[in-house]
């Protein structure tokens, strides 16, 4: 007895039919045998498709990506945007590039879709890796902060840049093919004009070289306080050609990395202690026992500070001067910014205002005295240092400074 299941007689596709669309063919045999464009009906329909599951692909990327990033890179939204944005173009693209070559497209068609395919894949994957190499390096930084090490402040946007830089060169090998551009006669070229190129790139070979003499010497630090070429500021980035130092005037100043390797470089963020020197004028009408006692007053309150070295400290009566004695105060704060350094100075330098005041020393500006007698005026000098030794004079100064207090701590 024969069977009547008509279906029996039908062979089923192969896999290379199914996934080559050949069965759209016999599914939308009720289309018109017509073509647009020398494209077929069911060619159109496979078209559509394609494009709509690369779309597919595009949003499930998208999401996947955005949580796994989501995890990694916190509160760098627009780092994220990007990327997910770049990442979800360039898995579309690779779909629309694998599955158009089974629509059977031919001549100029078989170019336009497929070959715009290709170079759309190209360029979408070259920008998502762009972009991804913009997170990896924030995620980078963020874990290069939390470290003790400066080195890895230099590494991180040193690579991030030299990771871009092979990024564009992949995509443009990758590129080129698809545009007509044979890589094989380019590479000729440039053997032959070696010693051309070599010319005109010697500049940027002398940068590059500079970039990894920053690395292996480590003149600097991201953050240091630096002078080099009369370029006073800190150090902002180290990149391939230059290195970026932000100057007291907040302005940008580009450093070719050549220069590094033979400039002098002075660094202030590798000072173990931060120098403090300064000249206070005290009038001539000051007597001995004034000036010893505010020599010994200064000192003590240097001492008396926690933010300063105790080893070196000279507060000496230096120099005449035009108008005033010059006490020489040459001292070290032990702190590790210059912010910490200014309110240090500031707090010191009140302190011995208030000193000078309690002891009745007065500074001295320029001026031009008219003399009119020879005659002494009796009751010049403060009471305090009548008949007053040296030793007691220090003591003095030394009470007075105690009575202000010690900062610093």
């Amino acid at each position: 007895m024969q069977s009547t299941d008509q279906t029996s007689d039908i062979p089923a596709p192969t896999a290379d039919e199914a996934f080559s669309f050949a069965f759209l063919q016999d599914w939308l045999s009720w289309l018109p045998d017509t073509t647009f464009l020398n494209v077929a009906a069911w060619q159109w329909v496979g078209l559509a498709l394609v494009i709509f599951l690369g779309l597919v692909a595009q949003l499930l990327i998208k999401s996947v990506l955005g949580r796994v990033l989501g995890k990694l890179l916190g509160g760098e939204v627009e780092i994220q945007r990007k990327l997910i944005s770049a990442a979800g173009l360039a898995v579309a693209g690779f779909v629309w590039s694998r599955l158009l070559p089974f629509l059977s497209f031919e001549g100029t068609v078989l170019q336009v879709f497929e070959g715009g395919a290709r170079v759309f894949m190209v360029l979408a994957g070259t920008l998502a890796g762009f972009r991804g190499v913009d997170a990896l390096g924030a995620w980078a930084t963020k874990k290069a902060g939390a470290t003790e090490s400066s080195l890895d402040d230099i590494l991180v946007p040193l690579g991030r840049k030299t990771l871009k830089v092979l990024v564009i060169a992949m995509g443009a090998v990758n590129l080129a093919p698809l545009l007509g551009l044979h890589i094989t006669p380019l590479l000729g070229a440039l053997g032959v004009g070696g010693i051309g190129f070599a010319f005109a790139a010697q500049n940027t070979l002398e940068n590059l070289f500079g970039s990894v003499t920053v690395v292996l010497d480590r003149p600097f630090s991201v953050g240091d306080w630096i002078q080099i070429d009369g370029v006073d500021g800190s150090v902002e980035e180290v990149g391939l050609r230059s290195t970026r130092v932000r100057t007291f005037y907040n302005s940008l100043v580009s450093i070719p990395n050549a220069k590094l390797t033979t400039a002098i470089v002075d660094n202030y963020g590798e000072r173990n202690y931060r120098r403090f020197k300064a000249n206070l004028g005290l009038r001539y009408e000051s007597s001995p026992e004034q000036i010893e006692a505010f020599c010994s007053g200064v000192k003590a309150l240097v001492m008396d500070r926690g933010d300063t070295r105790k080893d070196v400290c000279y507060v000496e009566l230096n120099t005449f001067g035009d108008s005033s004695l010059n006490v020489l105060l040459y001292m070290f704060f032990d702190c590790e910014t210059w912010a910490d350094e200014l309110r240090g100075r500031h707090e010191l330098m009140l302190d011995i205002l208030r000193l000078a005041q309690g002891l009745g020393v007065e500074f001295a500006f320029p001026t031009q005295t008219l003399h009119v007698g020879e005659q002494a005026i009796a009751g010049d000098r403060p009471t305090a240092f009548e008949a007053i030794t040296d030793a007691a004079a220090k003591q003095l100064g030394t009470a007075k400074a105690k009575e202000i207090g010690g900062r610093g701590a």
